[in-house]
């Protein structure tokens, strides 16, 4: 199967799921706290301190999508421990409340480090509390930023 048609199959599996149409995918990690892990209903794998996956954007919603993937000395650790095989989570990212972005100030000294490039600040509010997060992207930020942005209360 081409890239393409794996892409195609893609689009429509999750479709299906959430019942919504998939218009686009950005590659993306996720870098917060526990908590917020938590608060968003996502498992940080052992050993990570960011979640690698695919923002989803859909005719009405924003996902958040992680593939069950492993590499091959993770199942290794992970047999030996008999910790559960990692499975598939997403979350509706433009559904969480007071869901906000922002792209990072630019520094006097942003050109030497070009993470503010690729990153996107979000917060949202969960049992009362304001929850922080950041997106590393593969695009410029402020291009996905402006996706975002058209789905957001």
């Amino acid at each position: 199967m081409t890239q393409v048609q794996e892409q195609k199959q893609f689009f429509a599996d999750f479709g299906k799921k959430i019942n919504d149409t998939v218009e686009s995918i950005e590659l993306a990690s996720i870098q917060t706290d526990k908590g917020t892990y938590d608060a968003l209903g996502l498992n940080l794998p052992a050993g990570r301190i960011e979640l690698w996956g695919l923002i989803v954007f859909c005719t009405q919603k924003i996902y958040f999508y992680v593939s069950p993937a492993e590499n091959y000395m993770t199942t290794m650790m992970r047999q030996a421990t008999h910790e559960k095989a990692p499975e598939e989570q997403f979350i509706s990212v433009s559904s969480l409340e007071e869901f906000k972005t922002t792209i990072p100030p630019r520094k006097w000294y942003s050109f030497l480090f070009n993470e503010s490039k690729y990153r996107i600040d979000a917060s949202f509010r969960h049992d009362g509390i304001t929850r922080y997060f950041s997106f590393s992207t593969h695009k410029p930020a402020f291009e996905i930023q402006q996706m975002v942005q058209a789905y957001q209360k």
